[in-house]
């Protein structure tokens, strides 16, 4: 997809930051906002023609410009209506144009029913919209090269259309130390469809989505002292959210359908995803990253002429948890990742791919995982170090939560906690754990057994498999049940069963 972002945000904000709130809000004071907050962003915001008549500002040749790409509004209306605010009527057509590796990119806006009403907030300007339909189709081109000489080649493609149905959605500007941002977007189905090639390499891919229902609540806060277009280095970066930048976000969606076609000369394959609603949160900040999304289900189908039958893998509820600091150099800060997946099933024609006989028990499959600890880390220090003067992460703990799988008849579970001595870190050395762990494993002959029936592994190799749990793990008093403590001691020895092996 062409990279559309760093032209759109400058933009994005020009409208939600610029401007002052008045006792009465004019349309003439709506435009001298935007055009005081895009000169302030680096933007040149202007118009051919401004005409204003009794409350009505008309607006014609706008355009919006930055390094070499415009985007461009055949025209605007902004009304002052009775209750205080200002209507605003755009185009039925945004276009942007901009130059892109020796190629360029070309995108168009265009909506059904679009409605933008600016109004006093509580802060500045507060924008409210909603349209029967939103849609942006782009076309970009760049340059390339064979792979086998170097020499010039048949350029790069992508392509897309976005749109967004019932969609409706507001901007405002919150009181706060720093500039605060909240938006809201809600739409009752978003699609697209994307398309790329690259003959070169003799790649093609394409790409749909549906999801329905799908709504966002985001809360961004800039420090009064940060200037957008500065934000190019990883130094930059670090800056900006030691001042106080963060972003906070809610999502929720519907059921979704994905697609994705890949061909290509080495693994040609298609794709089908179907997911039932779900929810992810978002936050970020000095302190770190925190992500949890939550899934009722989905369903993921495989096809490729490198595989005999489609697979198909089916699930119920999925979790999924991340934790990282971001800027944690003097003080540690927390760390974790975290899965779940219930009721994992594969379909009969994939299984017989490996088991036709069906000897294996077809169980679903469940997969639980949650580590966490503390850690020390810079990530914008480390982007922007020179090589071999990055200052590495540090762990200072480990502990696993929870560590469970089950497949096939087989279950393996686990837990432990470990810190960490970093001495040896500055030296160029690793760091060195100190703490216990247990693991169990049920089953795991019976799986070894099964695989040599059905023809996956033979016995002599199986053989090694039987060796290493013979070696460190010890039988638990049932039926093929192991148990195995790994003890890892100050001085960098490392046991397991109190024997060691480090």
């Amino acid at each position: 997809m062409f990279r559309f972002a760093r032209f759109a945000t400058a933009p994005l904000f020009v409208m939600l930051m610029g401007g002052t709130a008045h006792a009465a809000l004019t349309a003439d004071q709506v435009w001298a906002g935007w055009k005081d907050a895009g000169a302030a962003a680096g933007l040149t915001v202007t118009a051919a023609t401004e005409l204003s008549d009794g409350g009505v500002l008309t607006l014609t040749g706008i355009s919006v410009a930055r390094e070499g790409a415009t985007a461009t509004l055949s025209d605007m209306t902004l009304t002052e209506e009775d209750d205080g605010t200002v209507s605003v009527a755009p185009a039925a057509e945004i276009k942007l144009t901009m130059p892109r590796d020796g190629g360029s990119t070309e995108a168009t806006l265009s909506h059904e029913a679009l409605e933008l009403v600016v109004s006093e907030g509580e802060i500045g300007l507060d924008y409210g919209f909603a349209a029967d339909l939103l849609t942006l189709v782009y076309d970009s081109s760049s340059a390339a090269t064979s792979p086998a000489d170097g020499s010039p080649a048949e350029p790069a493609t992508a392509s897309g259309n976005l749109s967004m149905a019932a969609v409706e959605g507001g901007f405002a500007n919150v009181a706060g130390e720093n500039a605060i941002v909240g938006i809201s977007l809600a739409s009752d189905l978003f699609k697209y469809d994307l398309r790329s090639a690259q003959p070169a390499v003799q790649i093609k891919t394409a790409q749909t989505n549906e999801t329905e229902d799908l709504t966002a609540e985001i809360t961004l806060t800039l420090p009064t002292t940060l200037a957008l277009a500065a934000l190019t280095t990883p130094e930059a970066w670090g800056a900006a959210f030691r001042e106080g930048m963060g972003l906070v976000a809610e999502i929720g969606q519907g059921n979704t359908r994905g697609t994705s076609v890949d061909e290509n000369p080495f693994l040609p394959m298609d794709l089908t995803i179907l997911t039932a609603p779900g929810s992810t949160t978002l936050s970020v900040d000095a302190a770190g990253v925190v992500l949890d999304a939550q899934g009722e289900g989905a369903e993921l189908a495989v096809k490729s002429a490198t595989l005999p039958a489609e697979v198909k893998v089916t699930s119920g509820p999925l979790t999924f948890g991340l934790t990282m600091p971001l800027i944690a150099d003097a003080a540690p800060g927390d760390y974790r990742f975290a899965l779940g997946l219930t009721e994992l099933v594969v379909n009969e024609e994939a299984w017989a791919l490996v088991d036709a006989g069906k000897v294996l028990p077809r169980d679903p499959a469940v997969l639980t995982l949650d580590l966490g600890g503390t850690a020390k880390m810079d990530v914008f220090a480390l982007a922007g170090a020179a090589p071999g003067a990055a200052v590495p992460p540090e762990p200072l703990s480990l502990d696993i939560r929870a560590l469970s799988l089950s497949v096939a008849g087989a279950v393996l579970t686990g837990s432990g906690a470990f810190t960490f001595d970093n001495t040896a870190v500055a030296a160029g050395g690793a760091p060195v754990p100190v703490g216990t762990g247990e693991v169990a494993l049920t089953g795991g002959n019976a799986l070894l057994d099964g695989l040599i029936t059905a023809g996956v592994l033979t016995e002599e190799m199986a053989a090694g498999p039987r060796m290493m749990l013979g070696a460190f793990m010890t039988p638990s008093g049932g039926p093929d049940s192991l148990t195995s403590v790994i003890e890892a001691k100050a001085d960098g020895q490392i046991t397991v069963n109190g024997q060691r092996i480090q």
